[in-house]
């Protein structure tokens, strides 16, 4: 699983700059967006995979005491 997330964050990291190659064909503004997509998802993924979550969604679920 780790190395996965590892090839996954490496993925994220190098993208950026193969998107600013398309940044003609594209726009501006679209590259701008792509890369903020880019920068964000890892992060997603930590925190829906994080047992902070997993908890705080426990207690969602739970009949109030």
């Amino acid at each position: 699983m780790e190395s996965v997330l590892g090839i996954l964050i490496a993925i994220g990291f190098f993208l950026p700059s193969i998107i600013a190659g398309q940044r003609r064909v594209l726009g501006h503004n679209a590259v701008i967006l792509l890369n903020l997509m880019v920068v964000t998802w890892p992060w997603a993924l930590a925190f829906a995979f994080s047992p902070f979550t997993r908890d705080f969604l426990d207690g969602c679920d739970r009949p109030p005491r």
